[in-house]
């Protein structure tokens, strides 16, 4: 991981141009409408992977108190409907 981060550092314009064709690529490929509708469903799902494993039963020591507003009540219990818990 060192060696990464060390030849990131000293070859940054390199990194810099390959990262930049391939969001280029993304850019031109892709309608911008399906990047935001993807993004967003990638939060939702990251949202609700992390309450759900974060108030699970099976892991006493991570459980914390639920969520108190009605969005994130209802993304936790629909994770856990689909996990079978």
């Amino acid at each position: 991981m060192a060696t990464v981060a060390l030849l990131s550092l000293v070859l940054s314009n390199i990194f810099r141009r390959f990262i930049q064709t391939i969001f280029g690529y993304i850019e031109e490929s892709v309608d911008d409408r399906i990047v935001c509708v993807v993004g967003s469903l990638a939060v939702v799902f990251g949202f609700t992977l992390f309450y759900g494993g974060a108030t699970s039963s099976k892991h006493p020591r991570m459980a914390r108190r639920a969520p108190s507003c009605t969005l994130c009540q209802t993304a936790v219990s629909s994770a856990c409907t689909l996990a079978g818990t």
